[in-house]
């Protein structure tokens, strides 16, 4: 099964590679924020380490891409810092 985007009616999927997904921070407190943002009750929601939401739903200032990796098609040393908005 693909994993979806979490956010209330979008239908997104991993399998469809013209979006990038994002997991939910470690961080708790941004967590919780991002929790909050997607406004769905949170009894519904998936396992943190299913849950993700894609581009979407966030501002482009807020992606920061290693295109270096990404053209190479290695792992990303970088972490990517994403806002929901």
């Amino acid at each position: 099964m693909a994993a979806h985007c979490v956010v209330n009616d979008c239908h997104n999927t991993r399998d469809d590679s013209s979006y990038s997904f994002f997991s939910l921070p470690k961080d708790k407190k941004l967590a919780q924020i991002w929790k909050v943002k997607v406004k769905r009750d949170e009894r519904k929601l998936p396992k943190d380490s299913n849950y993700f939401v894609c581009q979407y739903h966030f501002e482009r200032r807020f992606i920061v891409r290693d295109m270096k990796s990404e053209l190479l098609g290695i792992p990303s040393k970088s972490k990517k810092y994403c806002q929901v908005v």
